[in-house]
């Protein structure tokens, strides 16, 4: 396709560390030339804006925007409402993606008259081998929304695993106040406008997980709004995708469940909110058990959550500490 149509790809910056300079380096080798990089530093504290800089000293596409900190849905936002594209997409300051990525999307978005796409990815461990999540091949090529849609809630959470054109973003923008989930939310809201979307089987992004990736760490106040998302997925489903309501649901009581056990385990102080919690699991303990069956890993996760979720985390602890060899 003719490079004519510009793209827009956001890069909030918070304290971006070695893996800044591996990801601005992978935006500025790709193939597709129309392109506009805004990196938004987020009140960064180490030497970010230093490597931001000589970025886009040395190249015109890249534009810094400087924030006082405020959090990656702000700065997100404030990427957006600074992009000029017809196209935008985002990449989180620590990741990477393919050379080729862009022009290969934005051909096939142009050739199929598309309003978005969504693409696999690469989860890339320090020191061990990158494992691919790829679409299966059934869903490759042109799909319609409620697909898409179905995809978002089972596989393909991510809003950096896309690109969305203006038109179907419009006034949509990142929630500020929910800080896990927030980038999901975001994908569900946007792809909601679109109706020819091109998904592709190819790992472009590769998602690196580090020690400061925001996905690890302590568990958090803000973490803890993870649960406010996947209730507004599932409120969201019920009103316009019934068919996802399972998905839902699953979803719901599951982070519900994990949160509860990450309160113990990194030993919270405010565990309050552990009994509304508990309440919301045994009102929906009859779908999971109907959805999954008893005996499934949820039901039986459920079950015993339901019962105590400091009796859930004791008992899951050793089986945990197997896992990941501890």
């Amino acid at each position: 396709m003719k490079d004519g149509t510009l793209l827009s790809v956001i890069v909030p910056v918070y304290n971006g560390g070695r893996y800044l300079n591996a990801c601005l380096e992978s935006l500025s080798c790709q193939t597709y030339s129309n392109l506009e990089f805004i990196i938004v530093n987020d009140g960064s504290t180490d030497g970010s804006q230093k490597v931001i800089e000589q970025f886009c000293e040395r190249d015109s596409r890249f534009r810094l925007i400087s924030q006082a900190n405020a959090g990656v849905s702000t700065a997100r936002n404030n990427g957006i409402d600074a992009a000029k594209g017809d196209w935008i997409s985002f990449i989180d300051c620590d990741d990477w993606i393919e050379p080729n990525t862009y022009s290969d999307l934005m051909e096939q978005i142009c050739t199929n008259q598309a309003d978005a796409a969504m693409f696999s990815y690469s989860v890339d461990y320090v020191g061990q081998q990158p494992q691919e999540h790829r679409f299966k091949k059934d869903v490759c090529g042109v799909i319609g929304n409620e697909q898409a849609m179905e995809l978002i809630y089972r596989v393909a959470p991510f809003s950096v695993t896309k690109v969305y054109s203006r038109a179907i973003i419009g006034d949509t923008r990142y929630h500020i106040d929910i800080f896990r989930g927030e980038d999901t939310i975001f994908a569900i809201e946007a792809i909601k406008n679109a109706q020819r979307i091109v998904c592709t089987d190819t790992p472009y992004y590769h998602y690196v997980q580090s020690e400061g990736s925001a996905a690890r760490g302590k568990i958090t106040a803000r973490q803890l709004t993870g649960s406010v998302a996947l209730k507004w997925m599932l409120d969201f489903a019920d009103e316009f995708y019934p068919m996802l309501h399972n998905s839902g649901v699953n979803g719901y009581v599951n982070i519900m469940i994990e949160l509860g056990y990450d309160i113990f385990y990194f030993r919270f102080e405010d565990k309050s909110i552990l009994k509304a919690w508990k309440l919301e699991c045994k009102k929906y303990r009859k779908e999971v058990y109907a959805i999954n069956g008893r005996r499934s890993v949820l039901g039986l996760k459920t079950f015993l959550y339901c019962l105590s979720p400091r009796l859930f985390y004791f008992v899951m602890l050793p089986f945990r500490k197997i896992k990941h060899g501890q």
